[in-house]
Order: C-alpha cells, then sequence, then structure tokens
C-alpha cells in the first residue's frame, strides 16, 4: 500500500517511521481509504504492544502518517536467519537452543494479547504473519503491525464480497472461502497458530507448491504435527497449536486472550485448557472437511470427490498465473545474468520486481545489471544514473535483508566501483560483522559470483559445490555450477551439471538452453542440440530465447551441411534457421539477437543460391545493421561475442557486395573490438586486399595466421585474394599455414 521511511520529526526531535501512501496506488480511491482508514485505527489502539500513530497528514498530494520507530526487525526475519544458519545473532538466539521454544511461544502470548485488546475495539487484523510482528530491541518486546488489511465496522465498505484478504499462508479457512460473515477474532487467532507452528518448527504446518495444492490442503487435510518436526514441542504446545489451527473458527479459542492465556500456560508448566479431540470428534471435523467422502461413505460408497475442489481452482487460477509468471521472469533472469546480457537483465529484472517487489534476486541481479551497464557507457550522465539505480535496488535489497551480509558487500562493491570508498568500507566493515561463520547458501552465491567476476572460475566451481551439497535437490544449484564448469572449460562435468538440473526440473526451458547451448558447441552433436533446442520451444514458445537457441543451431548445422557438400540438407536446415530467426524476431521486435540470427541464416542461403544471393544479403545486411546500432558500445559478456559475430557477417556481407568502405570501417570496427579474433582479421584483410592495400592486407594476413588460422587451402582459392596470388609474401603465409596444420 505504501513505502515506510526512517524520518526524524524536528517539531518533536524524535526518529520515527514516516509512511506514505504510494502515488501509484493513490490513484485508487479505495487504496486511498485504507491508507486513511490504517492511520486511523492504529491511531486511536491504545495498547504498549501495537505500533502507535504520532500524526498523519497529506503534503503536495500525497497521504502520509508517523508512527513509533521499532528497531529490532521482524518475527519473519528470525524464522529466516534460523533456516537460513541456524542462529539470529542480534537476539542471541539458536534453534536448537534449550530456550528457543519458551521464547516463542512468549513472542505469540505477546501478540495475542495485543490483538485481543485490538479486537475489543471491534478490529480484525486479517494479515497476522511473522514480518507484521516487529521486535523492539530498545524495549525488550514485540509490537503489531500493519492494519492496513484491518476490519472494523467503518470499513464494511472497502472490501468487495468474495475478495481474498491477507498473505496466503496464514490465511484461515473462512478467509481462503471469501467467507466475510465468519471473519473475526478467531481468524487471528488461527494467523496466531500458523505462526507459531512456523518459528517452532521453522516449516508452515502444511506442504503445498503452489499456492493452490497449499490452499487446497488447509481446507481438507489435518495440519502437520509440530512434534514430529521438532521433538522440544511438548505435548500440551502441540495441542494449544492444533486448537488454534482448527479449520472452523468455533472450534478454536474463542479469543485471542485465551490463546493467551494457554500459551502462559505452557511456559509455566500449568495444565491447559485445550484438550485433544476425541475420535469421535475427529470424525466430526474429517466429515466437515470433506463433506462429500462422508456423505459417500454413509452410503457405503467409495469414490474420489473432485467437483468440491473445482470452486477453489476457478478464484485461484488467477493467482497461480501471477506467481507462475514471478517464477518465469525470475528464470528469464537468471539465464541472462549467466549470460551476462545486461541490458536485457535489467529491463526483465524491472517487469519482474512489477510483480514482486520484494523479490531479493531480482533486486540483486537489476543491481548488478546496473553496475556492468555503468562500467562501459560512455556518457556520463547515463551513467549516474546507473550508478542510482544500482543503489536504490541495493538499499532495497539491504531493507529486505537488513542482518544478512551478502547484500552489504554487494553494495561495497558498488561504491567502490563508484569511486565512494568511505563508503564502500562502511558497507564492507558490515558485512564482515553480519557474515554467519557458516556461510548460507544465498552467501555462497554471492562468492561465487566475485570469483567468477574476476576470472577465478575454479573457485567459483568449489563455492557452488557447497551449494550443491547443501541443496542437492536444487535445480538452480546445478544449473549455476554448470554455468562455472563451463566458463572453466570443463564441458563433460558441464553437460552432467545441465542433465542433474533437468532432472530435477524437465519443464525448465532455460535449463534446456544451457544444455542446447553447450552441445551446439560441439559440430559432431549437433542434431542432439537441435532436439534439446526444440523442446525449449515447445516448453516456451513465446520466449524468443527459446527461439534464438533453434536458430542458432540449425545455422550451425547449416554450416557443417554445406561444408560436406550436401546442398540440399543445408538449404533445408538454413530456411527452418531464417524461419526461427523471423519467430524470435517477432516475438523481441526491439532485441538485436532475432535480427542477427535472421542475418546470419540469409548469408548462408545467399552461398548456395546464387541467383537470389543479390536478395537474401540486401536483407542481411539490413538487420546486421539494425543489430549493431541496437547493441552498446563497447559491448561487454555475452553481447561482446554476440556483437562481433554479428560485425563479422556484416563485414563478409559487404564484402561479397563489393561496398567496400563500408566493410573497411566494419572490418576494422571487430578487430578493435576483439584484437584476438583470427577471422575479424581475415576480413580485414580481404577489404583492404579488394580496396587495393595489398600490403595492408598482407599485414592482417599475416595477424590472422599468427592467431591460429591454418586453412591454407580455402585462402589460396579465396577470389578476395586474387591481386595477391603472385606476391611472395602470400606464399609464404600458404607455406606456413601448411608447415602449423599438415593434416
Amino acid at each position: 500500500m505504501g513505502t515506510v521511511f526512517e524520518a526524524f520529526d524536528e517539531r518533536m526531535r524524535r526518529h520515527v517511521a514516516l509512511k506514505v501512501l504510494g502515488r501509484g496506488a493513490g490513484a485508487s480511491d479505495k487504496a486511498a481509504l485504507r491508507f486513511a482508514h490504517e492511520a486511523w485505527i492504529e491511531g486511536r489502539l491504545d495498547h504498549p504492544n501495537l505500533i502507535k500513530v504520532f500524526d498523519r497528514g497529506e503534503t503536495e498530494d500525497v497521504s502520509w502518517y508517523t508512527m513509533e520507530l521499532v528497531d529490532g526487525g521482524s518475527l519473519h526475519d528470525v524464522v529466516r536467519n534460523l533456516r537460513t544458519v541456524g542462529r539470529d545473532e542480534r537476539l542471541r538466539l539458536s534453534f536448537e537452543g534449550r530456550d528457543y521454544v519458551g521464547w516463542a511461544v512468549r513472542q505469540v502470548g505477546i501478540a495475542a494479547r495485543a490483538l485481543h485488546h485490538a479486537h475489543l475495539q471491534g478490529v480484525v487484523h486479517r494479515d497476522v504473519k511473522p514480518a507484521n510482528l516487529l521486535l523492539s530491541l530498545a524495549h525488550r518486546t514485540l509490537k503489531v503491525a500493519d492494519f492496513g488489511l484491518a476490519l472494523s465496522p467503518e470499513n464494511v465498505r472497502l472490501t468487495t464480497a468474495g475478495t481474498l484478504i491477507g498473505t496466503i499462508a496464514y490465511m484461515a479457512p473462512e478467509q481462503i472461502l471469501a467467507r466475510r460473515g465468519e471473519i473475526g477474532p478467531a481468524t487471528d487467532v488461527y494467523a496466531l497458530g500458523v505462526t507459531l507452528f512456523e518459528l517452532v518448527t521453522l516449516e508452515l504446518p502444511y506442504v503445498g507448491e503452489t499456492q493452490q495444492i497449499y490452499q487446497n490442503a488447509v481446507l481438507t487435510s489435518q495440519a502437520r504435527r509440530a512434534r514430529a518436526l521438532n521433538q522440544r514441542v511438548g505435548r500440551d504446545l502441540e495441542i494449544v497449536i492444533r486448537k488454534a489451527l482448527e479449520k472452523s473458527p468455533r472450534d478454536r479459542y474463542p479469543t485471542a486472550q485465551a490463546l493467551a492465556e494457554d500459551l502462559d500456560n505452557v511456559v509455566h508448566l500449568r495444565p491447559i485448557v485445550a484438550k485433544p479431540p476425541s475420535p469421535a470428534r475427529r470424525m466430526l471435523q474429517w466429515g466437515r472437511r470433506r463433506p462429500a467422502h462422508a456423505a459417500l461413505l454413509a452410503t457405503l460408497a467409495i469414490a474420489t470427490p473432485t467437483v468440491a475442489l473445482l470452486g477453489q481452482r476457478a478464484w485461484s487460477q488467477q493467482r497461480l498465473l501471477g506467481q507462475a509468471r514471478v517464477n518465469d521472469l525470475w528464470q528469464q533472469v537468471r539465464f541472462l545474468h549467466q549470460r551476462g546480457r545486461w541490458a536485457e537483465v535489467m529491463t526483465t529484472a524491472a517487469a519482474l520486481l512489477e510483480l514482486d517487489p520484494t523479490h531479493a534476486r531480482a533486486l540483486r541481479s537489476s543491481a548488478i545489471a546496473r553496475m556492468e551497464l555503468a562500467g562501459s557507457t560512455m556518457d556520463p550522465r547515463e551513467r549516474e544514473r546507473l550508478h542510482e539505480g544500482a543503489l536504490a535496488d541495493l538499499d532495497r535489497l539491504i531493507a529486505l535483508n537488513p542482518a544478512v551480509s551478502w547484500p552489504h558487500a554487494l553494495k561495497a562493491e558498488a561504491l567502490k566501483r563508484f569511486g565512494r570508498i568511505d563508503q564502500a568500507a562502511a558497507e564492507q566493515a558490515a558485512a564482515v560483522l553480519l557474515r554467519p561463520a557458516q556461510p548460507s547458501p544465498d552467501e555462497l552465491r554471492f562468492d561465487a559470483w566475485s570469483a567468477i567476476a574476476g576470472a577465478d572460475f575454479a573457485r567459483a566451481v568449489d563455492l557452488l559445490s557447497e551449494v550443491v551439497t547443501a541443496q542437492p535437490t536444487s535445480a538452480e544449484a546445478f544449473a549455476d555450477r554448470a554455468d562455472a564448469y563451463d566458463a572453466l572449460g570443463q564441458a563433460a562435468r558441464a553437460e552432467t551439471d545441465w542433465r542433474v538440473a533437468l532432472g530435477l526440473a524437465p519443464d525448465n526451458p532455460y535449463f534446456n538452453i544451457g544444455l542446447g547451448r553447450l552441445l551446439g558447441r560441439d559440430a559432431s552433436r549437433l542434431e542432439e542440440a537441435e532436439r534439446v533446442a526444440r523442446r525449449a520451444v515447445e516448453l516456451a514458445p513465446k520466449d524468443y530465447q527459446t527461439w534464438e537457441l533453434l536458430a542458432d543451431v540449425l545455422i550451425n548445422r547449416g554450416k557443417k551441411a554445406e561444408a560436406a557438400s550436401r546442398g540440399d540438407e543445408a538449404v533445408s536446415h538454413l530456411r527452418d534457421a531464417e524461419s526461427a530467426a523471423r519467430s524470435e524476431l517477432a516475438l523481441a521486435p526491439t532485441a538485436p539477437w532475432g535480427r542477427a540470427n535472421l542475418g546470419s541464416a540469409l548469408i548462408e542461403r545467399s552461398r548456395l543460391a546464387p541467383g537470389d544471393a543479390p536478395r537474401l544479403l540486401a536483407e542481411a545486411i539490413r538487420k546486421l545493421e539494425e543489430a549493431l546500432a541496437t547493441w552498446p558500445s563497447p559491448p561487454a559478456g555475452e553481447t561482446r561475442d554476440a556483437y562481433v559475430g554479428t560485425a563479422s557477417n556484416l563485414c563478409d556481407a559487404l564484402l561479397e557486395t563489393r561496398q567496400l568502405p563500408r566493410a573497411l570501417d566494419v572490418c576494422t570496427r571487430v578487430t578493435l573490438v576483439q584484437p584476438d579474433s583470427a577471422v575479424a582479421y581475415y576480413n580485414l584483410a580481404g577489404a583492404r586486399t579488394l580496396s587495393g592495400d595489398l600490403d595492408g592486407g598482407i599485414a592482417a594476413l599475416e595477424r590472422d595466421v599468427a592467431l591460429g588460422d591454418g586453412d591454407a587451402e580455402y585462402l589460396k582459392k579465396d577470389p578476395w585474394f586474387e591481386r595477391l596470388r603472385r606476391d611472395p609474401r602470400f606464399e609464404k603465409l600458404l607455406a606456413t599455414m601448411r608447415a602449423a596444420s599438415p593434416s
């Protein structure tokens, strides 16, 4: 609904939390009403464990209000730290510690009493979760925050009937079913039960890989037993949690105060009020959860009901699609990041963050992309804009993970690159202070990125191997290591990791792309590479990157067939490559990759269709020039290799059409961008020789040979060098090439 800043109230001389209604949200009258209502509710609720509102108003059409500033993060931060490293250093908590369960029970008891106060005022929170239970280190207590979704008699018109309100994992069955008449204090009791279950087990009470599956589990199955996940959970606490998680509001604790009192009983080893359900009671509850089963059982019929799930599937489908879109965009960002395609990383990450502003890995990739682009641009204004954008991403990342080391380390690296050495040192000090003794997988991934940035690929492999050990069922962990092995030149191990990643996630198109790219570099495995590429297209036909891979592989198959004098086969592959490139271009009309692939396919076809060559080459030149104009200059990462390949193809096409001044300019540019490319100097030699600069042609050929070109027979027959045939220097070059490549 808004953004919360730390601010200083000059009038009252105190630090406060300042919540501002986002301008995007402000365009909605309902959002503005909710914002005002939240401030009003929190302002009138007076309890030491509820966040206090100090002031509210509007400034230049921006709505805001100030609250007390709470300095210790939230229970969500505690859970995250315990999950990743087993400890929360700030609070000196250990999940394995003898006193941790008691601490967790006391925190939920405090929250329950605070919410009971709100309930007595007619206010139901509706979004109780660990992230909204804040810890005050200064006062050593807990504060309930964020009444933005609260239900009270005054806001009954702010929620449309049937609207799903809350956070899925903590929603009671009556919220999931949007039964407004059943939502009340017991709804918050249920959320407190989920929160307590998560605190003492670090897991949720139900299992579900998607929101739909999880919601179905909440409605139709029994919660897992906390004691089965953590033996430190006593029998009485198990019973209290189960009562709080009852499906029906009337079966839970009647008030949050009653829950708090039973939690006190657990802490002080007194008898609890809640009782475990009897067998008859459990059968009755099962009948409520599975009415169709119960009815069929009563008539001695056995069947599996599916109709009861259809309504849920209909209303949850949109949410599932949204989450699927987030997951798909993240896989795109991850793939582009690994390829070093920074401009595309930045735009794709921006689309993802619009859907999920808290996606930490997308923020990381966006910041790194801006850092890399800032380092390559020559425009000082653009560089400054990228600097500020990267730092803004990193500030958001740190705000989401204030007690985690690696976001501070990444910000330190950014500040160092931007020349802000003192600030970089401060962030690095924070990173060192927060660094856990046993690094988390995210810490290891960051260390691996740093190693890759420094071209230390062996260390990156070692670090990512630790991630694989820690997360042996994570397909992304194997995919990350596959890229590192590939960079290290260990293609066989990279292939193994890609195949393991696909075994774990066979429907991931980007893992297919990774494997297909690897296979496509081996001329003997192009047929297999094509099968993998077509599988990627089948999985993601609307993603231009799958078509890009298919076009690449088909172009190489066409070249291979042409070299083997299988003309008809070569034409077939190249026509398919042209079709794939046009599909790629239709999906991403502003991206350079489709134009580059289309131009390459057309050039190869022109060699096999002399009568149609002028038309094919004319279109190829247009597409290749458009691609070069789109790529940043100077290019970096994978873009650099693609830029060089595109420029080399353009140089080739310009030479074929004898557009010599343009060819000379493009060919020279290629050697400047990639001075270690034999092909670049071969093309430059052709441009100089055809332009009449025979000495320059020989000099470029000498560089081509020095860089490893050993195809003497091709050079001897190439019509570009007709004017050098009788030059002794040319004959000497041919002899050198033959000596280096006797076969």
